[in-house]
């Protein structure tokens, strides 16, 4: 044997084995940068909102990278990591120096640190030669990722619904006790997808009653983009984002959080729809046309069946000669489990037509929104003092005009929107690089009571964008090496009474973090977050009294890599709420996390212990889990009591992935948890989740 030969094979095993550790190390930085992403999210919300756009788009650059040297303003945007400043100087960089060789070039174009490079280094390559500009149908098939989920959840305590259901079927839960989700899709990222989903809640009829069909949710999506002048064409279901969300925007998109500066929208018009909320989405068809290089037209039709509270009440003689039955309010909870929840189920029909035009020219990208909204309802609200200028009726007319503006060291953005028949709402910002360390932004918004659109999503402290005006000012600075300081303050002024405060006011709302990386592998973090406004004083003889609270936040949060397998991450965090009606509560909440991914084995766990205690669900706090992918937990934590969980994925083959969680909650200070169909008697309530991936 020749002494090449040897060599070669005393290497090769070591080569293999690189080539696997640096594989699992990009997967570790992808999981922490959708997590992180995630909990930066959820801070700022009350309410559990779906990620699965996001989640998909990294989990598909992951397995896909993007390429930098074909890369657009619009793909670099999807990755949630790059700001303005570093999109702008990497498009500028590839303009006047050509192609980059390699990634490692990313240190030379101004504004990449080397802690953006290394999260961003997993979803990105650099190619000398475009492998996918060719259109074949066998190049499409050969780039492509198909993947099948299949989900089941499950509570093992039983809940009042189903005990009331097996002593009279016609009362409480309707359907069995399991959660059943799949969904199929094969896509191609830059150029088609298309698939389909289904879900079920627990406790909704399955292969019964009103779902004799099976599942409670179906949707289905065709997407094709980017084929010539054809950049966009949606059948199916779909999504439409447009400019700063004041006009039109389905889905997720962030709002403030502990980044400080990251608020402005990134609309990217058509997108398909994947996701379980049974509402943000439109359902129609859509296409998006580029006859120039400088101009985008974009035209949609939407009709779908939404839930709403009918009610029996006099009608005016005009609803009642068009046939028009009478709502209170349009359902969001996407729930179908009793009889009453059912009776409104798909009462009433949207239809929903518009269309944008997106024009740029060189730094310069100008927006024009159009959207027609009709319901076969009408809509009268409740006679609260809240609701005088909310909408009501049964059509809505909106139009909006975005902009943005990129220059060397700032960008500029926003949007003025009106409603028909009254309203107007407008946002204006500034993002401004000062330094390679210090970044800035202000944010200005004014929401008239009057205004209103049933699919806006601005940044926003109220969510609904109306009755509402503020200046925001947020920072992100770097001072030394390893040290990032990032905040923001909000001062917010609502000029009409809100539900929960009969009386016109204002709130104050800021947050400064302060995040330490000694050395690589460890991040240390502290944070504050303090927030002044009013609310109605609770059993009040009168009920426009209002009074000042203050709630305030302080976290202290540890991440380490203990060797390349194992990651620990502990928390402590306190809650103060102070009202001078109730007087100042607590809420405090510890837990340690430990995740391990073996090197040798398809096997990664994750354990979570959380000890939590407040004074009640004032003083509640969040906290984002590790779940089955695609399923997104943030469970509010209120009482006094211990949650745990794991999480285990299991990569049976290359092609199919096993998931399992199991969560347990003990408290020590009730008999009862919840109430209503989905009381549970005792103090401890299990929750199982089970998951199964194909790929192909």
């Amino acid at each position: 044997m020749s002494r090449c030969t040897l060599f070669f094979l005393i290497l090769w095993p070591c080569f293999l084995m690189a080539q696997r550790d640096r594989a699992r190390d990009d997967e570790t930085r992808r999981d922490n940068l959708i997590e992180k992403l995630i909990e930066t999210i959820t801070d700022n919300v009350d309410e559990q909102l779906d990620f699965t756009t996001l989640t998909e788009d990294l989990q598909y650059f992951f397995e896909h990278p993007l390429d930098l040297n074909q890369a657009t303003r619009e793909d670099l945007e999807k990755l949630q990591v790059f700001t303005d400043r570093q999109i702008e100087n990497i498009l500028k960089y590839r303009k006047n120096h050509g192609p980059l060789v390699t990634l490692y070039e990313l240190k030379l174009i101004p504004g990449l640190d080397d802690e953006t490079i290394d999260v961003v280094r997993p979803f990105v390559t650099v190619r000398n030669e475009d492998a996918r500009t060719s259109l074949s149908f066998r190049r499409l098939l050969k780039y492509g990722r198909g993947e099948w989920f299949f989900r089941s959840l499950y509570t093992f305590q039983r809940q009042a619904g189903y005990i009331q259901n097996a002593e009279d079927p016609t009362r409480g839960f309707l359907g069995p006790p399991f959660g059943l989700f799949t969904r199929f899709r094969y896509q191609h990222n830059r150029h088609y997808s298309i698939g389909f989903t289904a879900d079920k809640d627990a406790g909704e009829p399955f292969f019964s009653g009103v779902n004799k069909y099976g599942f409670d949710f179906y949707s289905a999506h065709l997407f094709i983009s980017n084929i010539k002048w054809l950049k966009a064409l949606a059948l199916g279901d779909y999504q439409c984002r447009f400019g700063q969300g004041l006009t039109l925007w389905t889905g997720l998109a962030f709002g403030k959080t502990a980044f400080g500066i990251n608020l402005r929208r990134t609309g990217q018009g058509l997108r398909p729809y994947t996701s379980i909320n049974e509402n943000l989405f439109m359902r129609g068809g859509a296409f998006t046309l580029r006859p120039l290089p400088w101009l985008d037209i974009t035209a949609f039709y939407s009709r779908k069946n939404l839930d709403g509270n009918l009610v029996e009440t006099d009608t005016t003689t005009e609803d009642i000669l068009n046939n028009l039955p009478e709502i209170s309010s349009l359902i969001t909870s996407g729930l179908h489990r009793t009889v009453s929840e059912i009776d409104n189920k798909g009462t009433v029909r949207e239809q929903m037509a518009g269309g944008h035009a997106d024009i740029n020219w060189r730094n310069l990208r100008v927006g024009f929104t159009g959207v027609y909204t009709h319901l076969n309802a009408v809509l009268r609200r409740s006679e609260a003092l809240y609701n005088v200028y909310r909408f009501q009726g049964n059509s809505l007319v909106n139009l909006g005009v975005d902009y943005q503006w990129v220059g060397p060291h700032f960008t500029l953005f926003g949007e003025v929107s009106r409603s028909q028949p009254r309203g107007w709402a407008m946002v204006h910002g500034l993002q401004a690089t000062l330094t390679t360390f210090f970044t800035f932004t202000a944010y200005y918004r004014n929401f008239q009571p009057s205004y209103a659109a049933l699919y806006a999503n601005p940044v926003a402290d109220r969510r609904g964008g109306n009755n509402e005006s503020g200046l925001y000012l947020g920072v992100d600075c770097r001072p030394v090496r390893r040290v990032g300081i990032s905040g923001y303050f909000d001062q917010i002024r609502f000029p009409w009474p809100r539900y929960g405060a009969e009386a016109p006011g204002r709130a104050w709302d800021g947050l400064l973090q302060v995040t330490w990386m000694p050395v690589k592998g460890t991040e240390i973090y502290g944070r504050v977050r303090h927030r002044l406004g009013q609310q109605n004083v609770r059993n009040a003889p009168i009920i426009n009294i209002v009074e000042d609270l203050a709630r305030t936040n302080i976290r202290l949060n540890l991440t380490t890599d203990a060797g390349r397998r194992i990651r620990l991450r502990g928390r402590a965090e306190m809650m103060i709420f102070d009202a001078p009606s109730e007087g100042r509560k607590y809420g405090y909440m510890m837990f340690a996390d430990i995740t391990y991914k073996s090197l040798k084995k398809p096997l990664a766990l994750a354990l979570r212990y959380t000890l939590f205690q407040t004074s009640d669900y004032d003083t509640r706090l969040y906290a984002y889990e590790n779940d089955v992918l695609y399923y997104f937990s943030i469970p509010a934590l209120y009482g006094r009591g211990i949650r745990t969980y794991a999480v285990l994925r299991w990569q049976i083959l290359r092609f199919w992935d096993l998931w399992i969680k199991v969560a347990h909650t003990w408290y020590a200070d009730r008999q009862v948890i919840s109430s209503g169909p989905s009381q549970i008697d005792g103090n401890v309530r299990t929750d199982a989740r089970l998951q199964m991936r194909l790929k192909f």
